[in-house]
């Protein structure tokens, strides 16, 4: 079964822009892993936090993906450093998918 997995940080205001250039790059690691089809980061006004939603093509696929996230230190580092509360996950099995063909 696919997923929808919505993390949303909470980000030192002062930080943000260091935040989001670091954050690019693990984006793109993450990007590379065969299950990930796509993120998207976004700034939610209302909270103040910055949220990353990413379509995974399976939970297997997304559950490697962690075991990667918790053995590499960029991302530890990134939340000491940015953040001001632990990261929110949110998953959310994928019940319909429509493709865009234009």
């Amino acid at each position: 079964m696919s997923l929808i997995v919505k993390t949303t940080y909470r980000v030192r205001e002062a930080d943000k822009a260091s935040f989001l250039a670091d954050f690019s790059v693990v984006a793109q690691a993450t990007m590379a892993a065969p299950a990930c089809d796509w993120i998207y980061v976004a700034e939610d006004l209302e909270e103040n936090t910055v949220v990353a939603m990413s379509y995974w093509q399976s939970e297997a696929g997304f559950d490697d993906h962690l075991r990667w996230r918790i053995g590499t230190s960029r991302w530890t580092e990134m939340e000491q450093k940015y953040l001001t509360a632990e990261p929110e996950f949110s998953l959310m099995p994928v019940m319909f998918r429509f493709r865009d063909t234009a």
